[in-house]
């Protein structure tokens, strides 16, 4: 669901990093980003309201000349440019947000909640006419 916006975020702020949102297992061109989509959770609050908490992955590899600190502080420079997203027009905070270097790549996790009312719609019936026929309109005079 926000996988598009990360993407743009990330794009805005790194221009000249790569961007890859689509199941990438090889042939990265480094400095990227993979963005990946961890897994949803819906939650029915009271009445009508419901949310949706979406997790990603997002992966950064180096420069092959990188060092361990230079993915540090790519990791402390990602969660305030990720801390607020724009997604349709709205913003959304980030939760959990947390990295940690795997094989030699950062890899920052974070979730993003859309709330929402679940509101049903009814189809109202239209005003009815009908013609009410008197006494002698009835039998067609």
């Amino acid at each position: 669901m926000f996988t598009k916006s990360i993407a743009a975020t990330l794009k805005q702020k790194w221009p000249d990093h790569k961007v890859y949102t689509d199941d990438v297992k090889q042939y990265l061109t480094p400095p990227c980003f993979v963005i990946r989509h961890v897994d949803a959770a819906h939650q029915v609050l009271f009445g009508e309201n419901r949310s949706m908490r979406c997790s990603y992955a997002i992966y950064y590899y180096p420069p092959d000349n990188a060092r361990r600190e230079d993915l540090q502080r790519m990791g402390l420079a990602l969660c305030p440019v990720l801390e607020l997203l724009q997604h349709e027009g709205l913003g959304y905070w980030a939760s959990g947000m947390q990295h940690r270097i795997v094989d030699h790549a950062l890899m920052l996790t974070c979730s993003y909640t859309y709330r929402y009312r679940m509101v049903e719609e009814l189809e109202l019936m239209e005003t009815l006419q009908h013609t009410i026929l008197m006494g002698d309109e009835k039998n067609g005079k």
